[in-house]
């Protein structure tokens, strides 16, 4: 799991983020030339896509991209943990 982050907000991301690492590989956000954010997710078994796709995204299960509407790569970094969470426990 990567998250670029600054501060102790970011401090955070990071607890919150390892608690994911044993149901997701990883999730890597790049900011584009343009200044849009790309989000490509692993999985090592959930359903990842349907992460995606609610940032209009898509994949297969266990690989996705998307597009996460957010001002940083740290504000999508806590979109993504916040929407994989929800899933996670509802699934």
């Amino acid at each position: 799991l990567i998250i670029s982050g600054h501060g102790d907000k970011s401090t955070d991301l990071y607890d919150r983020a390892d608690q994911l690492v044993s149901r997701f590989s990883r999730f890597v956000i790049k900011e584009m030339d343009n200044g849009e954010l790309k989000a490509s997710l692993r999985s090592t078994g959930k359903d990842v896509a349907t992460v995606a796709a609610v940032f209009a995204g898509g994949g297969h299960i266990r690989a996705a991209g998307c597009t996460p509407r957010a001002d940083s790569i740290e504000e999508a970094a806590e979109i993504l943990i916040k929407r994989i969470t929800e899933y996670y426990y509802k699934n």
